[in-house]
C-alpha cells in the first residue's frame, strides 16, 4: 500500500461492538442433514428463512447479526468526528451478504447522516417511497417526484418543501447547500 504520510488527517474507522464479527456462531456438521433456518424476535416470533436446507457432514454452518442501535451509534460517532475535524466521510461495507445487508446497512448511513430530515419528515418520506436503503438518490428523486405533484396543485409549495428539506439536512459548514457532501460508496468481496 506505501507509505503513510504523518500529514495525512484520513483514517480507517469500525465498529467495536454489536457487529457480524461479534456475533458470529459457526458449526461444523457431523453428518448429512436437513437445516431450518429461523429468526425468532426478541417478542418471540418466529419467522421461517428456510425450512429445508440440505449440509452434508463436515460442512460449516455460520450466522452472525448486527445490532442496528450500535451500528447508528457508530455512525453518528463518525459522522460528528468527521464533521468536527472537517473530513469528508467515506463509506465502505465489507459483508459477505452485500446484497442484503449493504444496502440495509447503508441505509441506517443516510438516515443518521440526514437525521433531522428523517426526523422532521420521516412519516412523508415513507408516504411517497423514499427508501433509504435504496440510496441517497433514491431518496432525492421520491421528494422531487412529490415536490414535482405539489407545484402543480401550488406553485410555490415546491420550493418551500425544498427550504424545510434542505434546513434539515446535516452538511459541514462549509458545503454548499445545494450540494449533498457525503459520499457513500460501496466495495465488497
Amino acid at each position: 500500500m506505501g507509505n503513510w504520510s504523518k500529514s495525512s488527517r484520513s483514517h480507517v474507522a469500525h465498529m467495536n461492538k454489536g457487529d457480524f464479527y461479534e456475533s458470529e456462531k459457526s458449526a461444523t456438521m457431523c453428518v448429512d442433514g436437513v437445516l431450518r433456518i429461523e429468526h425468532v424476535s426478541s417478542d418471540g416470533t418466529v419467522t421461517v428463512l428456510a425450512d429445508s436446507r440440505p449440509v452434508l457432514a463436515g460442512e460449516v454452518v455460520d450466522a452472525s447479526f448486527m445490532s442496528v442501535k450500535e451500528l447508528c451509534a457508530y455512525f453518528e460517532r463518525e459522522i460528528d468526528e468527521c464533521k468536527q475535524d472537517d473530513l469528508m466521510m467515506s463509506l465502505h461495507l465489507k459483508a459477505t451478504m452485500m446484497k442484503v445487508s449493504d444496502p440495509i446497512m447503508f441505509g441506517h448511513a443516510v438516515k443518521v447522516f440526514f437525521k433531522d430530515a428523517f426526523e422532521k419528515h420521516g412519516e412523508l418520506f415513507k408516504e411517497i417511497g423514499a427508501n433509504p436503503n435504496n440510496g441517497v438518490q433514491a431518496v432525492y428523486n421520491s421528494v422531487a417526484d412529490k415536490l414535482d405533484a405539489a407545484k402543480v396543485s401550488d406553485p410555490n409549495s415546491g420550493q418551500r418543501e425544498r427550504e424545510k428539506t434542505r434546513s434539515t439536512t446535516r452538511r459541514p459548514q462549509h458545503a454548499d447547500p445545494n450540494t449533498p457532501s457525503l459520499t457513500l460508496s460501496l466495495s465488497g468481496r
